[in-house]
């Protein structure tokens, strides 16, 4: 498989195995389509011009409101099409379920069809026994499916496929009277849909089934069969790129269906058929992209290595937590060469240059900056770089990328494996203990001669990859369910010095970067300057309250309230957070209350080296007189800081008011939009985030996202989790 090829190219190269089940895998579709009776009495290129047509008259049909979400691009550009679904994306979007639904619905839709306009009844009755045979062998499959029976899957799906080819070839020998009228064209078209999808379903099973095969232990990964790893993942991207054909043919005959032909209740039903059927093609790209992705990372022709960053968010910084731990990770075709497990401590010893760390960490913490605090941009990338530097700069090893983690990936994957001993050390990890118990053994517990404190962890490392391997084809997909959601979430974030993988990472919002809209923005970022491993014990939430003014500008109110519940931390018990918060550029600020009084200070260092992406930073920085609140430009955004300090016990409340520019982007038919993009902190402790848009009484929601928003005569609401980025959007009409 070759990194970097178009999709085209790719598809070229794969369609290379066609000759399944039935000499109808190698046809031509559009031929195949003008042998059928049905449509003979189209010409070749009619037909072809209507089986290709665009989805613009279905999706009139469906809702004038996707139309003009279409039209005034709701959702910011790097968040539109597949981007923004890849962010949603999860396994389980993909259960075989769905895709079991929408065959069900196109083959019963099929049915009544056929009984209203077929005179026929010997015709009808071969018709809709074989389909009626096909839907039972399709029901069994499911349950194959369900329960990972991939093989009884198959020969369910092969059967279906046979008893819709039975339907069609019967469907044709109907009266040429009864063929010619729409609804029996409809309902040839609907049992075409039906057996594409079957095909493009087994295809699935297939590239699932092989996926499923893969194995990964301490050594890394293996096929799991006689098939080298390549060869493996060759396989899963051409059943993938097979299915994702016949999930698009079968999205084609839907979409050229004569709807006006059918009665209501089926033209609903086929429209429904169409929108599921565009889901799981678009789902079927993002799971192919996924697993080339997870080839090009993985699978490596040339050695590499890439930086391991662990990061307590017990003691949170910007992008995920204290990077208290480190590995270097050597891969090479899939198997692990190497990965040592340390203190950062060691490494940061070697540092003989004397580097002025970021000014709010000299407060308390440190007057020399070392890999340990190199977390400070809330930009993942700019940190990762910037830690790949110090890296380089005390071990003198140059890295291919970097791979961060919080602890909560490994809390969620220990909940799938169980408790795991770790031999020698009389312990026995669980998803309650993890974080705990490997604190005490890498923070007290460990031997003093031998000084290795991290010790712990290496020893696990391989112990953990084995018990991961042992898990059953369900707990396989759960697992990587589990890595998709934590990537989401940024409990995992990725980092590479390839071109290409760096903007796959950032296609798919794996890279915990500072995303770029041209409407609205919000980020709040908390970073433990304290030294104390409080932020298990902090809750936070977050209310912007947002009022659309008639200059199009908009006046904003941001609260944030923080609440300390006292914990086992004693040395270092109060929270000390700078807290930043990220805005689109151009934003004034108005007031600010809440905050502590502290000093401000530079990133500078008597005797000690200025870092140049640091000096940038001060250079326009400036303390905004009135409210104490330091202001600059970071990642493209207007930054607001200030100190927030809480003992434990208590809870605290900081408000700001500020403007930020105008978003409207009003179209030809007088349509309005506002879209507000709410980027999550890595690690970030529990958060409640309310939104409210109050809007002036010409404007009227026609289109809210999300949509279980509360919409009022005078403003719209949304809550949520904030457990990953969030998109909240409204389109206006203007009376």
């Amino acid at each position: 498989m070759v990194v970097g090829m178009t999709k085209k190219q790719k598809k070229m190269n794969r369609m290379t195995d066609m000759s399944v089940l039935t000499k109808r895998h190698s046809e031509d579709y559009f031929e195949r389509l003008q042998k059928s009776r049905i449509f003979r009495m189209a010409s070749p290129q009619k037909l072809k011009t209507r089986v290709s047509a665009s989805l613009q008259p279905v999706i009139e049909k469906i809702s004038e409101q996707v139309k003009k979400i279409e039209q005034v691009n709701l959702l910011p550009a790097n968040f539109q099409s597949k981007k923004w679904f890849s962010e949603r994306l999860t396994i389980k979007s993909v259960n075989p379920i769905i895709i079991f639904v929408i065959v069900s619905l196109v083959m019963l839709s099929a049915f009544p069809l056929l009984h209203r306009a077929e005179k026929d009844r010997k015709s009808q009755a071969a018709v809709l026994g074989a389909a009626t045979s096909a839907y039972e062998e399709l029901m069994g499959a499911k349950s194959a499916l369900f329960s990972f029976d991939f093989d009884a899957a198959n020969i369910g799906l092969a059967s279906a496929y046979g008893g819709f080819e039975v339907a069609i070839k019967n469907l044709n020998n109907l009266s040429l009277l009864a063929a010619s009228v729409p609804a029996v064209e409809s309902g040839g078209q609907l049992l075409m849909a039906a057996q594409d999808a079957t095909l493009g379903i087994q295809y699935l099973t297939s590239g699932l089934q092989s996926f499923s095969e893969l194995k990964i232990s301490s050594f890394g990964f293996e096929s799991g069969s006689q098939a080298t790893l390549d060869e493996s993942f060759q396989k899963i991207g051409n059943d993938f790129d097979i299915a994702s054909r016949y999930i698009d043919n079968s999205l084609a005959l839907i979409s050229n269906l004569d709807v006006d032909s059918l009665p209501q209740d089926l033209a609903q039903q086929a429209t429904v058929t169409h929108e599921q059927l565009l889901l799981l093609s678009r789902s079927l790209e993002s799971i192919d992209a996924f697993q080339e992705l997870f080839f090009a990372l993985l699978v490596t022709s040339q050695p590499k290595k890439y930086l391991v960053l662990f990061q307590n968010n017990r003691e949170l910084r910007a992008t995920g937590g204290f990077i208290g731990t480190v590995g270097l990770l050597a891969l090479h075709n899939g198997k692990i060469d190497d990965f040592n497990i340390e203190t950062v401590y060691n490494p940061d010893g070697q540092l003989r240059e004397h580097i002025a760390p970021p000014g709010p960490l000299t407060r308390n913490l440190t007057d020399n900056w070392g890999l340990r605090d190199s977390n400070w941009f809330f930009d993942f990338p700019k940190s990762a770089q910037k830690a790949v530097d110090f890296y380089e700069l005390e071990t003198g090893t140059k890295v291919d990328g970097v791979f961060a983690f919080t602890p909560e990936i490994f809390v969620k994957l220990l909940a799938l494996t169980g408790p795991v001993a770790v031999p020698g050390y009389d312990v026995v990890l669980t998803s309650e203990n993890f974080v705990d118990e490997v604190q005490y053994q890498t923070s007290v517990a460990y031997d003093r001669k031998l000084n290795q404190p991290k010790r712990f962890l290496a020893d696990f490392t391989p112990i953990f990859l084995d018990r991961l391997g042992a898990i059953g084809q369900e707990d396989w997909f759960d697992m990587f369910g589990i890595l998709i959601q934590s990537l989401s979430g940024k409990d995992i974030q990725l980092f590479s010095f390839d071109e290409n993988l760096q903007s796959r990472f950032q296609d798919f919002s794996w890279d915990g970067g500072v995303k770029q809209t041209a409407g609205d923005y919000l980020s709040v970022v908390n970073t433990n300057v304290g030294a104390g491993k409080t932020d298990q014990n902090i809750s936070q939430s977050i209310s912007l309250e947002t009022e659309m003014l008639k200059d199009g500008t908009h006046k904003n109110k941001l609260t944030i309230s923080r609440s300390h519940t006292p914990g086992n931390e004693t040395e270092f018990p109060i929270n000390v957070d700078f807290v930043r918060i990220f805005v689109p550029e151009k934003s004034v600020l108005i007031s600010s209350t809440g905050f502590d009084n502290f000093e401000f200070y530079p990133s500078i260092v008597s005797g000690a080296r200025q870092d140049s992406d640091l000096s940038e930073i001060d250079s326009g920085t400036k303390v905004d007189a009135v409210t104490n609140t330091l202001i600059y430009n970071e990642s493209g955004k207007t930054v607001f800081a200030n100190w927030l300090s809480l003992p434990p016990g208590e809870t605290r409340t900081v408000t700001l008011e500020y403007i930020t520019p105008d978003f409207a982007n009003p179209d030809q038919n007088g349509l309005e939009l506002y879209s507000l993009l709410v980027q999550k902190q890595s690690g970030a402790p529990k958060t409640e985030l309310n939104i409210t848009l109050k809007f002036t009484d010409d404007k009227k929601p026609v289109i809210v996202k999300p949509e279980e928003s509360a919409v009022y005569d005078d403003k719209v609401e949304m809550v949520s989790g904030l457990v990953t980025d969030e998109i909240f959007g409204v389109i206006f009409e203007k009376d």
